[in-house]
């Protein structure tokens, strides 16, 4: 029985989203604020804006309503394509908010899709509590300055901070020039109206890719990148983007990407996505800033041949850029050497599973991780083997059960650390373990390689891009049935990820014959601990061969080089070009 809002927000983040509107319908008495936040929140998770942006008027008449509350709105309205409303709504937000940039962003979307809305953006900006007069800051290019952006405010919801990406920025040496902000400039609020004028001619440039691209399309687009245009780039000619393509072109960039999903973000929701070529303006947009000149190599740790940018986006130019590197984030874990070999641990200690979360500790990775598989099968598992343990390097979801939450946090055997750890701390717990356990919807290759390069056996689902790292019997196990959560290609070549089925299974599997075949592979290792050894071994030998710290550090320094090269070389030659400084020649596709 629902009783409280909790309740209902708890149905909202398991995606209950029919349950969790039956339940506010059904709560008595009068609605109040917080009852009518989640009516809005769950439409708009829904995809039903315009019955969000009706609940989230009744937000806003309340005199409680928040800064948030106006964003949110803000957001919704701008879904809606009420372009007038969304711009009011965001710079009635600004003035409550001065200097809060992100209300920068639907009101830079709605003056792109109608331009009449220009002068509300240069007064809502100008009462931001800026005093420089309204011009575009000019620097003299640096050459050889690389911009690396990760750190920017706006930039770190796509987990572009990741240790994965400044380890590689951090293995370039201290010969490089690297410019990395972490604010941006206090007078931003002067640029936004120049900026935006800069960047309309993108507008009709995107709007010509293809019949998709319509110009709201093109104003979602251009508006949520034009944050990029407001950061002081040091001068640099060419930028590293992890995960998602931050930019409009203004300079040579240089991708890195994880998975395909978050190029799409913030347009399309990442736990159930759908991006089908003949159907979706972004893949338009995003495909052709991939072709484009200024986007100078694409580095991917995905195997290049058969690479799932390549079945989503089968273009010979973006082909040409891509490189494989292997993340950078660490060497060997301790207890392991560089060439290959290391001590396992003493024999006679507990033997250890080990299921570990993101760095970015986030309450739904821990089910898209597969968690929940874990737990139970060692509360199973643990009434047969008594020197068995499980260390949990996790927080917890706030919607995991309490039966679940209970047994992990009072198990005698469950060793659970919450909090991230020291890089030395984690290499540590990642080498005195014996099998790493992660039945993902999802890749998430570093921790992967890490646990390999220390002799830990993988125990893994057959997520896309797993069989190019474990071989099944021979360096880890993979157990088949989680293939389905994220495909790319096929013979629509559509991208689809839906996790809704994990993130619903908050007190035992969401797939109980998947969980049966899991317990009973780990039930075989633990039985057998002469084959954990030698898969281990295996594992280990595979790792350092394949991924080779100093060998991927060596390749990711020839891209970088050969991509600073390029942007140097352009830089020179459009030297009093007005068109290569001009939104004219951000998006240019050679053929």
């Amino acid at each position: 029985m629902i009783e409280a809002a909790g309740d209902i927000a708890g149905l909202i983040d398991r995606r209950r989203y029919g349950a969790a509107l039956a339940a506010l319908d059904a709560m008595p008495g009068k609605e109040d604020l917080s009852r009518r936040r989640l009516r809005r929140q769950c439409l708009a998770r829904m995809g039903l804006f315009t019955e969000a942006a009706a609940a989230g008027h009744a937000v806003m008449a309340d005199p409680a309503a928040t800064p948030d509350d106006i964003f949110r709105q803000a957001q919704i309205l701008v879904e809606c394509g009420r372009w007038g409303e969304a711009a009011e709504a965001a710079a009635t937000g600004l003035a409550a908010s001065p200097g809060e940039v992100r209300f920068v962003v639907p009101l830079a979307q709605a003056a792109l899709a109608d331009p009449r809305l220009q002068p509300l953006v240069t007064r809502a900006c100008s009462g931001s509590g800026s005093s420089s007069v309204g011009r575009v800051p000019e620097r003299a290019p640096a050459v050889g300055r690389l911009f690396a952006p990760q750190r920017l405010p706006f930039y770190s919801t796509l987990d572009a901070a990741h240790p994965g990406s400044v380890g590689m920025l951090s293995s370039l040496g201290a010969g490089w020039d690297v410019w990395m902000p972490t604010a941006l400039p206090a007078d931003w609020p002067a640029a936004v109206t120049p900026l935006l004028r800069l960047a309309a001619p993108l507008m009709d440039r995107l709007t010509t890719l293809s019949p998709l691209v319509d110009r709201a399309a093109a104003a979602r687009y251009v508006g949520q990148r034009v944050l990029t245009l407001l950061a002081d780039d040091g001068g640099a000619v060419l930028d590293f983007l992890p995960n998602a393509p931050m930019t409009l072109g203004q300079r040579h960039w240089v991708l890195w990407y994880d998975v395909l999903p978050v190029l799409f973000q913030p347009f399309l929701p990442f736990d159930a996505m759908c991006v089908n070529p003949h159907l979706c303006p972004y893949h338009a947009i995003i495909g052709a800033f991939l072709a484009s000149d200024r986007c100078a190599a694409i580095i991917t740790h995905y195997r290049l041949n058969d690479n799932p940018l390549l079945r989503l986006f089968p273009d010979r130019r973006i082909a040409a850029k891509l490189a494989f590197v292997n993340p950078l984030e660490t060497d060997a874990p301790s207890g392991g050497r560089a060439d290959g070999s290391a001590a396992r641990p003493a024999s006679g200690r507990p033997f250890r599973l080990l299921f570990t979360s993101s760095w970015n500790a986030r309450d739904d990775d821990f089910f898209y991780r597969g968690g929940i598989d874990v737990v139970t099968a060692f509360l199973t598992l643990a009434r047969e083997f008594e020197d068995v343990e499980l260390v949990l390097r996790s927080p917890l979801p706030a919607t995991l059960s309490p039966t679940l939450r209970q047994a992990i946090t009072g198990h005698p055997r469950i060793i659970w650390r919450p909090d991230r750890l020291p890089a030395g701390e984690f290499q540590d717990l990642m080498a005195g373990s014996d099998l790493f356990v992660m039945p993902m919807g999802v890749l998430y290759r570093n921790g992967l390689v890490q646990a390999m390069k220390a002799g830990v056996v993988p125990v893994v689902s057959n997520a896309m891009g797993v069989d190019d790292l474990v071989t099944d019997g021979v360096t880890g196990c993979v157990v088949p049935g989680r293939g389905g959560f994220y495909t790319v290609g096929g013979e629509d070549g559509i991208l689809r990820q839906d996790f809704h089925p994990l993130l619903q299974a908050t007190d035992g599997p969401a797939d109980p014959a998947f969980h049966a075949a899991l317990v009973e592979r780990l039930r075989m290792l633990l039985r057998d601990r002469l084959e954990v050894r030698r898969m281990g071994n295996a594992a280990r030998s595979e790792a350092h061969r394949r991924w080779s710290h100093a060998e991927h550090t060596e390749r990711f320094a020839e891209v970088m080089t050969g991509a600073m090269d390029k942007a140097v070389r352009a830089a020179a030659s459009s030297r009093g070009d007005k068109r290569a400084d001009s939104a004219d020649g951000w998006l240019q596709i050679s053929t």
